[in-house]
């Protein structure tokens, strides 16, 4: 099976995306293939709703470009879900959202969840929470207080940042699980599940494992839902 991972970020360089591929390609059945696809416009981050929007944008367009490539299915490197609604719109191929995927997860291994990220729009993601009928399943969100472009310059200090604010989201919040809300996390989770004791899902892995399974099952998303539209040039 053939994914293709579309990278808002422009900022990345060809090693760090090496790095995030090996990263999945780590987790990823013997039978994945799996390329990194940067996006040629679009912000160095995402974290706020008009970046958000814009990265979602030039992502349609990118999948438009490849749908005929011979991909399987298509995940957004974005634990925001940026463009997954309009991109299911203008393709029949799966488009996973890192996002959705944990949140599904998160509900199934426990009673509650928390989000914690870097920079956290705390409105935007509760409003995304709610979209998906969930809101009575959220704890809280946190947020570490740092940029997603430092998240990972110090992994150091990321990690004591982020263990902190998930010792206070399941003593103080009622949290049983964890989701981290951004992509530059990756590779953190399973050491702060032998930590803090409670799941810990790593969104980029969650979006890798759901879109290897809805390819097995011959799944993708509804067109009464996401009806196809017609893109002019």
């Amino acid at each position: 099976m053939k994914i293709g991972v579309i990278v808002h970020n422009i900022g990345l360089t060809d090693k760090e995306l090496e790095e995030r591929r090996n990263f999945l390609i780590k987790h990823a059945l013997n039978v994945t293939d799996i390329a990194m696809i940067k996006s040629q416009k679009g912000p160095i981050s995402i974290e706020s709703a008009f970046e958000h929007e814009q990265a979602g944008y030039y992502m349609g367009m990118q999948i438009r470009e490849l749908e005929k490539s011979g991909y399987d299915a298509f995940i957004t490197w974005c634990a925001e879900d940026a463009g997954l609604v309009s991109s299911r719109e203008i393709t029949e191929i799966p488009v996973i959202g890192p996002f959705q995927s944990s949140c599904s997860i998160a509900i199934m291994l426990g009673h509650k969840f928390s989000i914690i990220g870097p920079m956290v729009h705390l409105a935007f993601i509760e409003r995304k929470v709610w979209e998906q009928g969930l809101g009575s399943r959220l704890a809280s969100i946190r947020s570490l207080g740092i940029p997603v472009t430092e998240a990972r310059r110090d992994l150091k200090k990321t990690y004591l940042l982020l263990k902190n604010e998930c010792e206070k989201a399941t003593i103080k919040d009622g949290a049983d699980v964890i989701i981290l809300s951004c992509l530059a996390l990756f590779g953190l989770a399973s050491q702060l599940m032998e930590e803090i004791k409670v799941p810990v899902i790593d969104p980029a892995l969650a979006a890798l494992k759901m879109a290897e399974m809805q390819i097995s099952l011959h799944l993708t998303h509804s067109k009464i839902t996401y009806p196809p539209q017609v893109i002019s040039s």
